[in-house]
């Protein structure tokens, strides 16, 4: 029986016990200077940042993941990282609040760096997690890494 080629974060995940999720992996991946490779390039942020912790690229997604996706997210600025996916659609990892509530079928409402945007339908929302949502709309999938904006930041009008 031929065994089937097993992927980089399968083999990681099974031998060394970690649980990294496939999109936290993806994310990593657009991120990472060395993408593929069982070896980090030593000028990569993750490495650097984690390695004076014992901890290896893989090992800070497994320990880390939230604080990970917010690094990779921001790379440690309020800047929307986007790249295109294979189907097209961008991949926007942003810093911001949601607005509105999220449902399937309605756009989505939030706030970046003081100014709010809307998107256009949300087709489903992928993963919720106490930081951060990540869904998918017609034309783009939205990681939102929550933030707390500063009291008095919103006007009533």
């Amino acid at each position: 029986m031929k065994r089937e080629k097993e992927t980089i974060l399968n083999f990681s995940n099974r031998i060394y016990g970690y649980h990294i999720s496939e999109e936290l992996d993806r994310l990593r991946n657009d991120f990472c200077p060395s993408p593929g490779s069982f070896t980090c390039y030593t000028g990569c942020p993750i490495y650097m940042r984690y390695i004076t912790k014992g901890l290896s690229c893989n090992g800070a997604l497994d320990k880390h993941p939230e604080e990970c996706r917010k690094f990779i997210c921001n790379g440690g600025t309020n800047m929307i990282k986007t790249r295109n996916i294979n189907d097209g659609k961008r991949q926007l990892c942003l810093t911001g609040s949601i607005l509105t509530t999220l449902r399937s079928g309605e756009p989505a409402t939030y706030i970046h760096n003081g100014k709010v945007a809307r998107t256009s339908r949300v087709m489903v929302i992928l993963e919720v997690a106490p930081t951060y949502v990540t869904f998918e709309t017609v034309g783009s999938i939205y990681t939102v890494q929550f933030a707390k904006e500063p009291a008095g930041s919103f006007i009533a009008v």
